[in-house]
């Protein structure tokens, strides 16, 4: 009885020391599978937030490209306005033209029937004159000169008027197209004097650019300044920088732009 219960005993031993080796090999393998777990947790949290930077930066840049799509769109919309109101300008421009012309054509044509009339009327006069020297005139013939001459003088003053007239539609035609031509003007600057303070400028008396005229020199959207017309030429011309009016910071450059301060000038 005694050796079965010291073989229990050893038995109960053993078994015990198998439980607890196959526990504490359990224990250990789920230690590093739990070490494991939490790496991966780890990596599994910082691509998370490596995610969510990144769909905050796309966030970021999807505004920003939403904001100059919009601003794009905008520009293009207020050029299409300003194109329109161009065209507009534009065609009423040509009507004008056209009429002018046409009212020119008219005056032209009047000159010349006046003309015509007056050398005939001074044919007369002339004829007149000689055959009231050759014979003694009488009442009839005299009256019939003094008629022509009066009429030569009418007609005379007529055409004197006429020619004035169409020298004032020239004259207004010619202020419509400078002023048409200002408007439309965008001119460059070709070369900057420092030393001299002038600049060299690729519009010229064929743009209508008159001496003494300011024009405003831009880059962009930004004016750089003004300067003042001192001497033209048919395609060129030379102007002074006026100092007081250079935003603080910059300079005329070659390739900025110039046009007219006062179009309608």
């Amino acid at each position: 009885m005694g050796k079965i219960l010291i073989i229990l005993s050893i038995v109960i031993s053993l078994a015990s020391a198998g439980v607890g080796y196959v526990n504490r090999t359990t224990l250990l393998q789920t230690k590093e599978t739990l070490a494991s777990t939490q790496a991966d947790l780890e990596k599994t949290k910082s691509e998370l937030e490596e995610t969510k930077k990144k769909l905050t930066d796309s966030e970021a840049e999807k505004t920003v490209l939403t904001a100059k799509l919009e601003q794009t769109e905008s520009q293009v919309a207020k050029l299409k306005t300003e194109l329109a109101t161009t065209q507009t300008n534009l065609t009423e421009a040509n009507t004008k033209l056209t009429e002018k012309t046409a009212e020119i054509a008219t005056l032209t044509t009047d000159l010349k029937t006046k003309g015509d009339e007056i050398e005939a009327l001074k044919v007369a006069v002339a004829a007149a004159t000689a055959a009231s020297t050759a014979a003694p005139a009488d009442d009839e013939k005299q009256t019939r000169i003094t008629e022509l001459e009066g009429l030569n003088k009418s007609l005379t003053e007529e055409l004197e008027s006429k020619k004035a007239a169409l020298a004032d539609y020239k004259q207004k035609e010619n202020q419509a197209n400078l002023k048409s031509a200002r408007k439309n003007l965008m001119g460059r600057v070709l070369a900057v004097n420092q030393a001299w303070n002038f600049v060299v400028l690729s519009i010229g008396d064929k743009n209508g650019v008159l001496s003494n005229t300011e024009l405003i020199v831009k880059r962009g959207s930004t004016e750089i300044g003004r300067v003042r017309i001192t001497s033209v030429e048919p395609s060129t011309s030379i102007a002074d920088i006026i100092p007081t009016s250079i935003t603080r910071g910059l300079s005329i450059q070659p390739g900025d732009e110039v046009i007219f301060k006062n179009p309608e000038e």
